[in-house]
């Protein structure tokens, strides 16, 4: 499981990503956000924590779905054949 703060830290590197690839300088960002440049600074480096709300913001100023700047998350692996049928397998007669 990640922590909290990987998280935030990736978060703070996809808003940069897509700042970036927008063509925005942390200034113009803030500019559009109606923010200061030091505040965009602190998201992208995870200093100070975004809310889900300001994410929203984010997102729609940059053009992109909230999911683009969030990670995805990790799902617990599976096993492909269950343990019954793996002995079901090693226990049967060629016949079988």
């Amino acid at each position: 499981m990640r922590s909290l703060e990987n998280i935030y830290l990736e978060i703070g590197k996809r808003i940069r990503q897509q700042r970036k690839a927008h063509g925005l300088t942390r200034e113009e960002f803030a500019e559009k956000l109606s923010t200061t440049m030091q505040y965009i600074s602190r998201l992208e480096r995870a200093k100070n924590k975004v809310s889900i709300e300001y994410l929203y913001r984010i997102a729609d100023a940059l053009a992109c779905s909230i999911y683009t700047l969030m990670p995805a998350t990790q799902l617990p692996q599976r096993k492909f054949i269950s343990e019954e049928l793996i002995y079901q397998l090693n226990h049967c007669s060629l016949k079988q």
